[in-house]
């Protein structure tokens, strides 16, 4: 009776230990998106490059590499966590809600390029990637800001918003005086 008590807490507490380790290369975990502006657990402002995970398996202040994602593929900061993202699940930050929920849910490959140090409120401690690295679908939206690395500091990404919003307000005001 012991000895099948004591394999079954193996079987059941190794299972979850298992999942709590950093992942080996290419990994696969379940990807969805979010677009919530705001501050990330990290410090810094939500923008494109930047993910959610359970810093139990990918510390925050990562350099992460996503494939089979699409055009969402590429690098990433881990730089938030979420209630949901628990275990082998990212949550890739989108500036477009409804960009997020196109994206749905994906089964992708998660390599852990650089650790972070997992310090939650201290962005000048989280690595940072230089745009160029950035998925194609995120290159489109950092263009409007102002840095050549993500996460980029908070003015710019505050500067980067603003110049998109006045971008849009005049597609809309072009597209108003189109249809008239």
């Amino acid at each position: 009776m012991l000895a099948s008590t004591i394999w079954f807490f193996a079987l059941t507490f190794g299972a979850h230990a298992q999942d709590r380790t950093v992942p080996a290369s290419g990994t696969t975990f379940t990807a969805t998106a979010y677009s919530t502006k705001g501050n990330t657990v990290k410090g810094v402002q939500t923008q494109p490059g930047i993910v959610a995970a359970d810093p139990r398996l990918l510390p925050l202040g990562s350099t992460i590499r996503i494939s089979n994602a699409g055009k969402y593929s590429g690098m990433y900061v881990v730089t938030d966590v979420g209630t949901a993202i628990k275990g082998r699940r990212v949550d890739i930050y989108m500036a477009d809600i409804a960009d997020s929920r196109a994206f749905g849910r994906k089964q992708v490959r998660v390599e852990l390029v650089k650790p972070g140090d997992n310090v939650k409120f201290q962005p000048e401690t989280t690595n940072t990637i230089p745009k160029s690295s950035l998925a194609p679908a995120q290159k489109e939206d950092a263009k409007t800001i102002p840095s050549n690395k993500v996460p980029a500091d908070k003015p710019a990404v505050v500067q980067g918003r603003v110049a998109h919003a006045q971008e849009k307000a005049r597609e809309r005001v072009e597209d108003a005086q189109r249809q008239r």
